[in-house]
């Protein structure tokens, strides 16, 4: 493709206008990366364009169209063919087209916007659904009534490491209550309950409230428990956001 086909047939500036073939526009891009004339004669027209996009939107825009009409004057007429070309797509034809583009922008943040609605209701049904699941897996599913319940004496001094409280469980055993004997304590808030084996931690739960006979029951799997000797240790949850140790507890697992 050489200059007087580009400017016989204007096509520069049907390069800017997007009415070139597939062919042609390969062709065009291809000589004029390298040619200081057709990328001279491409900033004119889009410096055109520009200005006439300025006409629609300035409310000066009669002064501005002035300007641009004496530039299109002095052009050549294969120049003003091409300029008046892009004067009809970017003054006349905008309007409807503007509008329709417009039209289809809010119809498309509409969809956007129910979409993302969606979503967050979807959200929140999952997150409601995780919530009341998690809360079913923290239920026990036995009560306290229907487990066998241990109550646990505390141990001070230097028999405090000494097994003196037995838990016998039955193979048909599932579930079973822990009863530690605590004294009550307006200072403590909520207690954490700990049990260890060889000072390995095998079962840990916080938040536990005392129920209306002063003491915390705490339901454990029978799964979690083999012959041996273990502790539990309570600890309180102080006003200032800090735990307090409140007493031990060891005991001596039978498996019956």
């Amino acid at each position: 493709m050489d200059h007087r086909y580009i400017e016989e047939y204007n096509v520069a500036d049907r390069y800017l206008l997007a009415t070139l073939s597939a062919d042609e526009r390969a062709e065009f891009v291809e000589h004029f990366i390298e040619c200081p004339e057709c990328i001279q004669s491409i900033e004119i027209t889009e410096k055109f364009r520009v200005g006439l996009r300025a006409v629609a939107a300035d409310q000066s825009r009669t002064v501005v169209l002035i300007g641009l009409l004496g530039w299109l004057a002095r052009a050549s007429r294969a120049r003003q063919i091409a300029l008046l070309a892009v004067l009809v797509l970017v003054i006349i034809l905008p309007t409807a087209a503007v509008l329709t583009e417009l039209r289809l922008a809010r119809g498309e943040l509409r969809e956007n916007q129910q979409s993302i609605a969606s979503l967050e209701t979807k959200l929140t049904d999952t997150q409601r659904a995780l919530a009341e699941r998690e809360a079913q897996l923290n239920r026990t599913p036995v009560s306290a009534a229907l487990a066998s319940v241990f109550v646990l004496a505390t141990v001070r001094g230097a028999n405090a490491a000494a097994p003196v409280n037995e838990v016998t469980l039955s193979p048909a055993s599932q579930w079973f209550v822990l009863s530690p004997d605590i004294e009550p304590d307006r200072t403590v808030r909520s207690y954490r309950a700990t049990i260890t084996m060889n000072g390995q931690t095998i079962w840990q739960q916080d938040q536990l409230m005392p129920n209306p006979k002063g003491t915390i029951e705490p339901i454990l799997s029978a799964r979690l428990f083999k012959t041996g000797d273990y502790q539990l240790t309570l600890e309180g949850l102080t006003a200032q956001e800090r735990y307090i140790a409140v007493a031990g507890y060891p005991f001596h697992v039978v498996e019956k």
